[in-house]
This record gives C-alpha cells, sequence and structure tokens, in this order.
C-alpha cells in the first residue's frame, strides 16, 4: 500500500495540540479525499510521515522547473518509509458519510495547490528565456540587473505574494488575482487583441451528409446545448492529462455567463439560475434574436432548432449592428452599454438576454471578408479565419465566452471571450461536439412545436 511524505502547512498545523494529533488529522482528511476520488483502497495512502521542511531547489530536491529530484528524495526519506512498514498504526476515526461529490468536481480535492516560487527560481527562468531572445552583450547586462533585484528588492516583494498566498481560498493561490486582474483591468478590446478563435473542418460534416449552413448551424447548436447541460448539471468527466487531473473550475464559466464593460475594470456576469436558463441567442448579421427552447432545452431536439433557425434566416429587416460597440475600448463601450440600456426597455432586456443566454451563435450572409467587388480576399482558410477572428464587427458580441458562426457556405467557426478560461476547455467542448455529431444523442426525426423567435 502507498505511504507518504507529508510537509504540513504552518498555519494548518497550529490548531493541533501534538504531532501525533496533526498526523491522525492529515490521515483522516487523506482518506476523505481518496474516498471522493474514487480511489481503490490500493490506492489509498495508508501510513504517513511527518516534515518540517518543504522540497526546495535550495535542498537539492526540486530542479529548477519544479520537478521532483527522485535519487535525492529516496537518500533522505528510504529508511523513515520502510519504517512505516514495520510500524502499526491506529486507523483514523470513521468521518461521517460526505454527500456524493458531482462527477465534474471528483479529482478537484487532489489537485496540489500552484506553489510559490523563490525569486531566485523566478530569476532562473527568467535567464533561460531570456538568454534565447537576446545577444551575448544585453545578456549580460540583464543579468547583472537579475542580481541587483536579488540582492535588494526582491526579498520584500517575496514576502508581498507571501502574503497574498497566505489569504488566497484554499483551491486557488497567490496567482489567481493577478491572472484575473490582467484580463478585467485591461482597456483595450477583447476583440482581435484577447478574444481566441478557430475554424472547424469540414471533415466530420461531410461524412455524415451534414451540408449547407442552417443543416450545420442545427447540428452543432444540439451538440453544444448537450456539452452545455453536461457541465451545468456537473456531469462533465473530468479532465486528465498525462493521469494527472486538471482544474474544472473553469468550465461553470462557459455559458450563461458574459464579461461586462466597466469604467477602469470589467467583470464578469454569470446567471443566477443557471439550471433554468432555457435560451441561446441567435445573430443574423445585425439582427439578434433570443431563441427560447422551453422545458425542451433538457431534451433537444434538431427539428426544432432548425425551425428556430429558418425563423431567423428568413427575416430580412435589418437593424442598428449594436454588436459593434462590444469591439470598442473598454471603458467607452462601458458607457455605450450603460447609455443603451437606459435609453429603452427593450434595449435593456434585449442585452439582458445575450447576457444570460448560453451561448451566441451567429449566422453570417458572407463568408469573410470581400474587396470593394465583392471578391473574397484570401484563400479559403483564410476566409474563415477572417470570419472567425473579427468577420463583420456588427455582426457579432465578443464579451461571452462561446460564440459559434457559421459562415453562408457553412464554415463553422468559433470566438471566445478569454477572461472566462483557456484552450484546454475550448478544445475539450470541440473533442464533445465531434463525438455528439458522430453519435447524437439528440432527437434527429422527432417533429416538435416550432419556436418563434420573433414572439
Amino acid at each position: 500500500y502507498p505511504v507518504a511524505v507529508v510537509i504540513p502547512d504552518p498555519t494548518a498545523a497550529k490548531g493541533a495540540k501534538s504531532p501525533a494529533e496533526l498526523l491522525q488529522t492529515i490521515l483522516s482528511e487523506i482518506k476523505k479525499t481518496s474516498k471522493a476520488a474514487t480511489l481503490m483502497g490500493f490506492e489509498t495512502v495508508k501510513k504517513c510521515m511527518l516534515d518540517t521542511t518543504p522540497f526546495g531547489v535550495d535542498n537539492d530536491l526540486l530542479t529548477p522547473t519544479m520537478k521532483l529530484r527522485r535519487p535525492q528524495l529516496t537518500t533522505k526519506y528510504k529508511e523513515a518509509l520502510l519504517k512505516l512498514y514495520a510500524t502499526e498504526m491506529e486507523e483514523p476515526e470513521e468521518e461521517v458519510e460526505a454527500p456524493p461529490v458531482p462527477n465534474m468536481w471528483k479529482n478537484q480535492a487532489s489537485l496540489p495547490r500552484l506553489p510559490l516560487p523563490s525569486p531566485e527560481q523566478s530569476m532562473q527562468l527568467f535567464l533561460e528565456v531570456t538568454e534565447t531572445l537576446v545577444d551575448a552583450k544585453t545578456f549580460e547586462l540583464t543579468k547583472a540587473k537579475v542580481d541587483e533585484f536579488l540582492r535588494e528588492d526582491a526579498q520584500t516583494l517575496q514576502e508581498r505574494l507571501k502574503a497574498i498566498d497566505d489569504k488566497a481560498a484554499p483551491d486557488s493561490s497567490w496567482f489567481a488575482g493577478f491572472h484575473h486582474d490582467m484580463y478585467m483591468d485591461a482597456r483595450y478590446p477583447g476583440y482581435v487583441y484577447k478574444n481566441p478563435s478557430g475554424v472547424a473542418q469540414d471533415t466530420l460534416f461531410a461524412a455524415k451528409g451534414i451540408n449547407g449552413q442552417l443543416d450545420r448551424a442545427a447540428h452543432i447548436t444540439c451538440a453544444t446545448i448537450k456539452f452545455a447541460k453536461q457541465v451545468i448539471n456537473e456531469e462533465l468527466e473530468p479532465d486528465v492529462f498525462k493521469g494527472f487531473p486538471l482544474d474544472m473550475l473553469q468550465y461553470p464559466r462557459m455559458f450563461g455567463c458574459t464579461r461586462i464593460p466597466g469604467v477602469e475594470r470589467d467583470s464578469m456576469f454569470k446567471a443566477e439560475k443557471i439550471k433554468e436558463v432555457s435560451h441561446i441567442v441567435v445573430f443574423h448579421t445585425s439582427n439578434y434574436y433570443k431563441v427560447d427552447f422551453g422545458e425542451e432545452i433538457n431534451n433537444i431536439s434538431l427539428p426544432k432548432v432548425k425551425d428556430a433557425l429558418k425563423a431567423c434566416l428568413a427575416d430580412k429587416e435589418r437593424r442598428a449592428p449594436v454588436g459593434a460597440l462590444t469591439c470598442d475600448n473598454r471603458d467607452v463601450w462601458a458607457k455605450n452599454r450603460e447609455r443603451l440600456m437606459k435609453l429603452d426597455e427593450k434595449n435593456a432586456e434585449g442585452i439582458k438576454a445575450i447576457d444570460e443566454a448560453l451561448f451566441v451563435l451567429c449566422l453570417d450572409e458572407n463568408d469573410g471578408v470581400s474587396d470593394y467587388l465583392g471578391n473574397p480576399i484570401g484563400d479559403e482558410l483564410e476566409v474563415s479565419m477572417q470570419a472567425a477572428v473579427h468577420g463583420i464587427p456588427g455582426w457579432r458580441w465578443f464579451d461571452k465566452p462561446c460564440q459559434i458562426i457559421v459562415t453562408k457556405s457553412g464554415q463553422v467557426c468559433m470566438n471566445s471571450e478569454h477572461s472566462w478560461g483557456d484552450g484546454i476547455a475550448m478544445m475539450r467542448w470541440g473533442t464533445e461536439l465531434v463525438k455528439e455529431v458522430q453519435n447524437p444523442t439528440y432527437k434527429l426525426e422527432e417533429k416538435a412545436e416550432k419556436v418563434d423567435p420573433m414572439a
């Protein structure tokens, strides 16, 4: 069975009256966490020893890139760990049965907390990267400045970082606030500057006989709704990379959310009753429609989605391209958004519908950017990427975490506001869409009552 070396956090260890009590508490927590992660008995740590010295570069137990130095660790702890197998240890008292952990969070308790690197580690990595980018003379000058920083300012800054880390929540770290501020305080637009975008291959759709804008848009909408419900109901299987579980905290920010512009600082909004949200917003050029599926959102039907999208495409009246305002400087957009919502109650209702929508679907009337004669600029992929990155800005809403774009010829693209999450979640979404379209669990044939997006 597994045994472990545990270095307790000094703050957490203060409450223990003795090392024996601390050890018992740690074993109890290990048992609880292992049970929540559905580990088998032989996978669960049964005994552990305590040490007070963290693994680090200074004591030669970690590499500068924070990897374990296994030979040194073996030398240091081998005898103590072997003794654990030769001694009896009391099992921790049985814990009160905890409520079952939703599937999406079953690995969260086992995730390691992001460590706070020492100034020396940070500067060593900085120099390793810098050396590849500058000439020898500049690198030597940089090294001298790094040495000066380590002598004069590093320790003061490190103490400030330590204070931030001590106040961070157990599932957070010193880095979280800086990451959030990097996005929320930025005043330049997310459009082009920050939002990731991409183009789906045609292979899957062609192989399934799914062709044309309407057909592909309907299938991708159904597949995305199925994925969104897995996330919202916390049923999604957790991400694992090379055998290591990954954090799932970004997924709940993907659907029913939006980035709200503010003067000097933005914020993230999430629909208060996310499990009750049953609508998406469809943009057809500059027109946008709240398409509400009601209870059928939980058992979505392809015919019903197609009927709704047909109605959106059939509406030829053109309205003001309000979405273009999301491309502006964040302070300017914040003031314009507030002005819009105060001008008319319908404006406020419309923007609220976009904010709360599970996601946005854009149905374009073109395939990309054209020259003054109406000819596409660039090859097929370049034209599709134009639609994905920016398209005609008045036909988009660049504050949504999940924005699907289907061009007139049926090319499927995406554009995502970036502050809520990263590429791992977007790749997972793409992977799940492929699986869902290949083997649909949404209803393909059953005719449902039509949805009227004009209602």
